[in-house]
């Protein structure tokens, strides 16, 4: 199992992308919204055990706490980066002409942390990690599950955002994380699975929301 550790970033990528496609096919197989729910349709019990898999998995893979660093490429690093940039810059912009004051917060908040991403990407070659440039990623993400999980309150079809819910936590806890490591307070092996599991319900969560999880799933996979 530990021969796995070096492979979980690309393992979380793969099982988004396998996530990615039973979420469409349960999305557009329907007619109506109820084909989301597991009675009615295979593909969404598919994605269910997917992504308790893919927990379970990072959960034992990073039980160790000398989890090795993935080399990165800088140009896998800086396509990771930029997309998340510019998912962030369009969902802030078009997030922030309608809606109402929560909506608009939100997309103040994903236009600063592009920002701070794109900062970090033009002034640091090295790629050194600032705790205060960091930490736009981490405050977007927590008010991105909170803005999800507010939108939904007393729904008695809450399971309808699950995916989108879920991507946006485990979002902000990897952006913390990552934040951690910036400050000096990083623990391997917890960023190792905040992120690869962050990046896998991102990108798996893609087909029910927008664009902008599919932006920050490969960011958290190629900065993690």
């Amino acid at each position: 199992m530990s021969k796995l550790k070096r492979y979980l970033y690309y393992i979380a990528a793969g099982c988004g992308v396998l996530g990615a496609i039973l979420r469409a096919w349960t999305l557009y197989a329907g007619t109506d919204e109820k084909g989301l729910y597991p009675a009615n349709h295979p593909g969404w019990w598919g994605y269910l055990f997917l992504c308790l898999g893919m927990a379970v998995l990072a959960a034992v893979v990073c039980r160790r706490p000398e989890t090795p660093r993935l080399p990165r490429p800088a140009l896998m690093l800086a396509i990771g980066q930029w997309a998340a940039v510019a998912g962030l810059v369009w969902y802030g912009i078009s997030e922030l002409v309608s809606g109402g004051l929560l909506t608009r917060i939100v997309a103040l908040a994903a236009l600063a942390c592009a920002g701070a991403m794109g900062a970090v990407a033009v002034l640091s070659r090295k790629r050194t990690l600032s705790g205060t440039w960091m930490f736009p990623p981490c405050l977007f993400a927590l008010l991105l599950a909170f803005q999800v999980g507010m939108a939904y309150r007393g729904d008695p079809e809450l399971v309808r955002c699950a995916p989108q819910f879920l991507a946006a936590l485990a979002a902000a806890m990897a952006a913390y994380r990552i934040w951690g490591r910036a400050v000096d307070m990083d623990n391997e092996k917890k960023r190792t699975f905040w992120c690869a599991l962050g990046g896998m319900l991102c990108i798996a969560a893609a087909p029910g929301g927008h664009i902008l999880y599919a932006c920050l799933g490969l960011w958290l996979l190629v900065a993690g």
